[in-house]
């Protein structure tokens, strides 16, 4: 884990709140407009909390970086605990208010001003970080639950060109699966991911950077580029498969651009839509058997990645290239020539003791 400057940073850093919680809960607005049986058993699990919290409130997103600004408000308002409601976009637009609104912890300067615990309650379609730190294996009622007296401690938030992220940045070809469109979402649910991931892997485009960090430099043109604060992406993906929130590093996997293993992709993908006949119909027969695409094309897709790719743990790192690149941070895409990581930020957050951090 990353040190903080002092014991007593330290400690207050793992504190659990002693006294009854003000908790606000920032819903991702497509939950109640689109899943509406999940948004009133949400509500109900919410009104239980009542007699046990000191305060809880519900705020509903209206559209991107609403959820932001309503955890930035929360962090200036000293809320104990704020809770994203939502996937991994919504958790990325909470963390990052809280902050600008001064609630982080970093090895510089200790704590800000007020340090509220972030919680997540797992209602997105991927879900990466929940599964990663088993957050998921509970039912939404036992989350809610956990808001009001779960245990607190603290993960690294790498940043990356003053943005920060608590899951994974992506690159690539092989990693543009991550940004899919709400109505594919909507229907295939956690396997769009997996599925755009692996067409675009074997599109043609073949970036070309520069990466440099501590004790370690490549150049060269590449199929996919992952930072990993968690292991998983892309809808369970273990990109970093040994990557840990809490270590002080980011694991940092690139896979070379090789003509032989896009030709090993391109003939799976090619069987894979042979065998379900049309991109029309795959969709509903992978919702009624993935069995071919775990244990096929998605296991051969994995085990060519860990095969060829260039595997590191980083505490800083910079990424140059001639043309702009597209990185995608939690799903949320940013574009430059010229990204820098940088590790040293971290939140509370509140995780069941099954999770990853140690």
């Amino acid at each position: 884990m990353t040190q903080l400057t002092n014991a007593a940073q330290r400690a207050a850093a793992l504190s659990i709140y002693t006294g009854p919680r003000r908790i606000r809960i920032i819903v991702n607005g497509k939950v109640r407009n689109g899943n509406t049986s999940t948004y009133d058993r949400l509500q109900k699990y919410v009104e239980g909390l009542n007699p046990h919290v000191r305060e809880v409130e519900c705020c509903v997103t209206e559209g991107a970086g609403h959820a932001s600004e309503l955890a930035e408000s929360a962090t200036r308002e000293k809320f104990d605990v704020i809770a994203a409601a939502g996937g991994d976009g919504t958790l990325h637009e909470v963390v990052n208010g809280v902050v600008a609104g001064g609630g982080a912890l970093t090895t510089t300067t200790g704590a800000g001003p007020f340090t509220p615990a972030v919680a997540l309650l797992p209602l997105g379609t991927a879900n990466d970080f929940a599964t990663a730190t088993e957050i998921s294996s509970r039912s939404l009622a036992q989350n809610v639950e956990f808001l009001a007296a779960g245990r607190i401690t603290t993960i690294d938030l790498p940043e990356i060109n003053g943005q920060h992220f608590v899951n994974m940045a992506t690159g690539g070809p092989g990693t543009r699966g991550t940004v899919v469109p709400e109505e594919v979402k909507r229907t295939l649910g956690p396997l769009a991911y997996k599925l755009k991931g692996l067409w675009k892997f074997v599109s043609t485009g073949k970036p070309k950077a520069h990466l440099t960090a501590p004790g370690f430099e490549w150049e060269g043109r590449f199929s996919m580029l992952a930072i990993g604060n968690g292991p998983l992406a892309g809808g369970g993906l273990a990109l970093c498969r040994n990557a840990v929130p809490n270590d002080g590093k980011a694991d940092l996997l690139v896979m070379p651009y090789a003509e032989r293993s896009m030709r090993m992709v391109r003939g799976s993908v090619s069987t894979m839509f042979r065998y379900y006949a049309t991109p029309v119909r795959i969709g509903a027969r992978l919702l009624r058997d993935e069995r071919p695409l775990k244990h096929g094309l998605v296991g051969e897709y994995l085990h060519i990645i860990q095969g060829l790719a260039i595997e590191r743990q980083v505490t800083s790192l910079r990424i140059e290239s001639e043309k702009p690149l597209q990185l995608n941070l939690d799903g949320q895409p940013v574009f430059s020539s010229d990204f820098t990581l940088r590790m040293g930020t971290q939140i509370r957050f509140m995780l069941p003791p099954s999770g990853v951090v140690a």
